[in-house]
């Protein structure tokens, strides 16, 4: 419905069965993507063999500290391109909600892409100017730093192979959660996760 994705056309799909029967391994990153190759690939044929982060890089400075004095600022972080597959318009809604009861979040996007206007003028629409800020793209190494900093990193995916920004953010120490896509249900509790 948001027109997203290689199985949308029948040529695509043709060209990715053709490509999974014919491949001598097919290497997939998390167990809905095994689910999707295993009607194409025997299982001799397929590996499930995630990708990882750099932990050189996106590693905990120190212990973290969960706990805030009352009343102050909760720092959201979604890291992610401002597109369709990404949802961050139903983010944005659940932000709404939540700070009616909780005015101290704020959440803070991080990446670029062709909603960015939309998203500026929904945040507009729902109130949120004070809540939400926009740091457009950032560089690779800049990251952990941000995801350091924050105190929830919130996925919003409708879909996602893995999720790269959440290990990333989880490699930092930052608490995850988010939408069930990706390797976000292997991870993560069921209360961390919604559908």
């Amino acid at each position: 419905d948001i027109g997203y994705g290689g199985q949308l056309s029948r040529a695509n799909r043709w060209l990715t069965s053709q490509a999974l029967r014919r491949a001598g391994r097919v290497t997939v990153g998390s167990a809905t993507l095994t689910r999707l190759a295993a009607g194409y690939v025997n299982d001799e044929r397929l590996i499930t063999l995630p990708l990882g982060v750099d932990t050189a890089l996106f590693t905990p400075e120190t212990l973290r500290v969960c706990r805030k004095p009352e009343g102050s600022r909760r720092r959201l972080l979604h890291v992610a391109s401002l597109s369709p597959v990404k949802d961050q318009a139903t983010l944005l809604q659940t932000l709404a909600l939540a700070a009616e009861e909780l005015p101290q979040l704020h959440l803070r996007f991080v990446g670029d892409g062709p909603l960015r206007a939309a998203l500026a003028a929904q945040v507009k629409t729902l109130g949120l100017v004070a809540q939400v800020s926009f740091d457009g793209d950032v560089a690779h190494d800049r990251l952990p730093a941000l995801y350091r900093a924050a105190d929830l990193f919130v996925l919003s995916s409708r879909y996602e192979s893995q999720s790269l920004a959440a290990l990333e953010a989880a490699a930092c120490g930052c608490p995850v959660v988010g939408t069930a896509v990706g390797l976000l249900p292997e991870l993560l509790g069921p209360q961390q996760l919604a559908p």
